[in-house]
């Protein structure tokens, strides 16, 4: 969240503050996306932080130019304007997404030595296992 409040995204829930017609950045996970045929080529993503969820609509131009993000990344950024029914529903309609990558924080190595499984061994480490016709075979 640091990271995208860095950027200027805002939460999903301060949304609700926000008036509608501003463009607006928000990030997060998806959770599903739905093209129905009826839609005319437009596809609804929902998109959901640790505060709340949001319905991105991505018009068919949008769609085609940033198909393959959309489609294959399961943490994005949306750039859009900022949408909201009179009944209070709230939605951004797209005009960029970007990939967020999300990367775990690597472990620092002390004196002792760490194999691939992370166990933590003191001296020398035991081969690991040898890769023979696709089938793991451990040294004798």
């Amino acid at each position: 969240m640091a990271f995208l409040a860095a950027r200027g995204a805002i939460p999903i829930d301060a949304l609700r503050e926000r008036e509608s017609g501003r463009r607006t950045e928000v990030g997060g996970g998806v959770t599903h996306r739905q093209c129905p045929a009826t839609a005319g080529g437009v596809t609804f993503i929902n998109l959901e932080d640790k505060t709340g969820t949001l319905n991105v609509i991505a018009g068919l131009g949008v769609w085609n130019r940033f198909r393959r993000v959309a489609r294959e990344s399961p943490v994005l950024i949306v750039r859009g304007i900022l949408e909201r029914s009179p009944e209070g529903v709230t939605n951004l309609i797209a005009d960029r997404f970007e990939p967020l990558t999300v990367s775990r924080p690597r472990a620092h190595a002390t004196s002792a030595s760490v194999d691939r499984g992370g166990i933590r061994r003191r001296g020398r480490c035991a081969p690991g296992p040898t890769i023979r016709n696709g089938r793991p075979r451990h040294a004798r």
